[in-house]
């Protein structure tokens, strides 16, 4: 290849990633929507694919009524969950402001070691209450003033929403052909790419389908254990145990467990047993019965690893993370996987 000739394939090659990283910063705010629309389409591309068969091939009436299933099965419920959360915060706010401070002190005062460690940050037992006062005056300042910021926040969002289910559409219709295209351009040969692909899609699959069955066996259970023991805002008690139940290794264990130890300091034993012992004996066999059968099964991923995973994930994605963290490791271990096999005679010789 003479001079001309690289100075050619450099231009191009150049010209080619700056194109592809200006495009990628042009889009960088929909990136979510993006991700979640190709995850949308893989849980239900399923559905479509019936669908078609029964509108005799036909694409677009087949994704359309698909893209219905999925508002009907997934945002619905979010925003049912969303006005819930709103009303039970609020319900919880006016008790804790209204109510007796002085409750808290005497939950310090039963708890061992508690006085001595709220006294090593300058806190005594009989300021809780004026500090309490103080939090929930300063959380109602930060209301009042994050509420100035919420309507942008909300337009935002619906826009985002909107972009997602409009990309959904054509992923659930089209996604075979673009798969198929994508696929042509990447250098990897098609073997390697069906292979990282089904990888992907699987471990998607499997941890929606774990981490979702698990946080909502877990999140209904705990509110009734909080509802039968009288316990405020069981609703929203219940859905923050939900969300903790989405990550390994913290799981509900860190509401219910202090939520009953505060119950049996305040001498109320019948409420504190219910929630202790369910807590114990029902949400514990749930996680520890169900997660290593649908998420570490069907993702061929160890415990640790689908932890790691999703702990790094929340960090790096926020609350997407629980479900792209596994889905990148998941591709960590395929494409060494695919290293393995695509060299194994050099690592036998050369060790």
């Amino acid at each position: 290849m003479d001079t001309f000739s690289r100075i050619q394939h450099f231009s191009f090659f150049a010209l080619l990633i700056g194109v592809s990283v200006a495009f990628g910063y042009l889009i960088s705010d929909f990136l979510l929507p993006i991700v979640w629309a190709v995850i949308l389409s893989i849980l239900f591309f399923p559905i479509t694919y019936r669908m078609e068969r029964q509108f005799g091939g036909r694409k677009t009436p087949a994704a359309l009524l698909t893209l219905l299933v999925a508002v009907l099965l997934v945002f619905l419920p979010i925003a049912g969950i969303g006005t819930l959360v709103v009303k039970e915060s609020t319900e919880l706010y006016t008790t804790a402001r209204f109510s007796n401070p002085y409750i808290f002190e005497s939950v310090v005062q039963a708890i061992p070691f508690a006085t001595e460690l709220l006294s090593s940050i300058g806190i005594e037992p009989n300021e809780i209450h004026v500090r309490l006062a103080e939090v929930l005056k300063n959380a109602g300042g930060k209301l009042a003033t994050g509420a100035l910021d919420f309507g942008a926040s909300t337009i935002q969002f619906v826009a985002k929403a909107l972009v997602m289910l409009y990309l959904l559409f054509f992923f659930l219709r089209d996604g075979a052909a673009i798969g198929s295209h994508i696929m042509r351009y990447l250098p990897l040969g098609d073997a390697k790419e069906i292979f990282l692909y089904e990888q992907f899609a699987s471990a998607v699959r499997a941890t929606v389908k774990g981490a979702l069955l698990i946080s909502l066996a877990q999140g209904a259970i705990g509110t009734i254990l909080f509802l039968i023991a009288g316990i405020p805002s069981p609703a929203l008690w219940g859905l923050l145990m939900a969300l903790c139940a989405l990550v390994p290794g913290v799981g509900p264990a860190i509401i219910w467990l202090p939520a009953g130890l505060i119950l049996l300091t305040l001498g109320s034993l019948v409420p504190a047993l219910v929630v202790l012992i369910g807590g114990t004996v029902i949400l514990g066999s749930i996680d520890n019965v169900l997660r290593p059968i649908l998420v570490g099964r069907d993702t061929n991923m160890p415990d640790a690893l689908v932890l790691l995973s999703v702990l790094g994930g929340l960090g790096l994605f926020g609350i997407s993370g629980i479900i792209l963290g596994p889905a990148l490791a998941a591709l960590f271990l395929a494409t060494w996987e695919l290293f393995g096999k695509e060299y194994r005679v050099q690592l036998a010789e050369r060790g």
